[in-house]
């Protein structure tokens, strides 16, 4: 596996399945590991090693929860072509202003995000995911970022590439800086993401 990607770096979700993907394999190997174990010293699988195995399994039962949803969210990866298209809008890679593959989810619905990023109290986002409920992201996020003291905050998410990329380059030409408060909102994005 290549060097540790971050949350909403590019390639996070498919660094994060992977990495889940073993995790659940290994949980679950130790604890039939110590199940067999304890049958080979003992002879029998009534014994406290048996205990000691069947609670390794609430971990790794957990860890398996966790890998279906990353294996779920990980086909809404933003792709490669996308990632160059972005970064050929402006100098976002140094930046660090981008957020990639957010996967918000909320009690009705999920929201599938391949990037997002905000500047002068303006967040955009871009989703082409056929039943993508944009008006229903927009008051989701809004409703967030107005519970975590954000005011006057315009929310965008596009459907269609060209828009994104066309307002992501007016956003890196304008003469507006990146204050905090927009590094804040891309933060608090990232919290709310799986």
């Amino acid at each position: 596996m290549k060097k540790k990607v971050n949350k909403c770096d590019f390639g996070y979700l498919n660094y994060q399945c992977k990495k889940e993907i073993i995790m659940t394999i290994l949980l679950f190997v130790i604890s039939l590991g110590i199940l067999f174990l304890g049958i080979c010293i003992n002879g029998t699988k009534n014994n406290l090693l048996t205990i000691v195995a069947v609670l390794g399994l609430l971990p790794a039962s957990k860890e398996l929860i966790i890998t279906v949803m990353f294996l779920r969210a990980k086909k809404y990866a933003c792709s490669e072509s996308l990632h160059e298209e972005i970064l050929a809008t402006g100098d976002y890679e140094k930046s660090k202003i981008i957020r990639y593959d957010l996967y918000m989810t909320a009690y009705q619905k999920n929201f599938p995000i391949y990037a997002m990023t905000c500047k002068a109290g303006e967040l955009i986002g871009f989703s082409d995911v056929p039943d993508f409920d944009y008006e229903e992201a927009t008051k989701h996020i809004m409703l967030l970022l107005s519970q975590n003291g954000f005011k006057n905050i315009t929310v965008k998410i596009f459907d269609k590439k060209e828009k994104f990329l066309e307002r992501l380059k007016a956003m890196s030409l304008s003469e507006n800086e990146n204050t905090g408060k927009d590094l804040e909102i891309l933060h608090l994005m990232e919290n709310i993401s799986l």
